[in-house]
């Protein structure tokens, strides 16, 4: 090989290297679902999770549960999992607050849940619409204590107003 050539691309490889992927971060949610109605959304048996990506950040990633009917889980990591009864009704899923908390950590997101006053159990505080196929609409009866949980989480936002589906986010 003509030593030419190597000293030539040596440096490009490594310009290349320092560069931020072209890719923007928002991108690298795929789908390849699109729902009709959420029913459709609930009953998909597939592993997909549901996120918001702004930037750098991500939000939970819901996910809907095939072995736990009526049981919505929220990831924040792969070792921290929340979950919350829900029902559908009228083309929306209303989500009921509880304290169904797995994890090996306690992030603030968790301490402040588990700070979350008891009266909020089993009361409704969200609630889902699919908009376009790809997208579920936030919308939270309790605004003041999403508030709350999102303050306590730095550089995320733990319950975005939307969520996408994506075939390659899984937490």
């Amino acid at each position: 090989m003509n030593i030419y050539k190597i000293l030539f691309a040596l440096p490009l490889l490594f310009i290349s290297c320092n560069k931020k992927p072209a890719i923007a971060y928002e991108e690298k949610i795929h789908h390849k679902n699109y729902y009709k109605n959420i029913y459709e959304v609930t009953n998909d048996t597939a592993e997909k999770g549901w996120v918001e990506l702004k930037g750098e950040s991500q939000s939970l990633t819901l996910h809907f549960f095939q072995d736990k009917k009526d049981t919505l889980g929220f990831a924040y990591s792969p070792e921290c999992w929340v979950e919350f009864p829900y029902k559908t009704k009228n083309g929306k899923i209303t989500v009921y607050w509880d304290t169904i908390i797995d994890t090996k950590y306690n992030f603030d997101l968790v301490k402040a849940m588990r700070e979350t006053p008891p009266k909020y159990i089993g009361k409704p505080f969200l609630e889902l619409s699919l908009e376009d196929g790809t997208i579920l609409n936030a919308h939270y009866t309790e605004q003041h204590l999403i508030e709350n949980i999102n303050q306590s989480v730095k550089g995320r936002i733990a319950f975005p107003e939307k969520f996408t589906i994506s075939d390659t986010i899984i937490f």
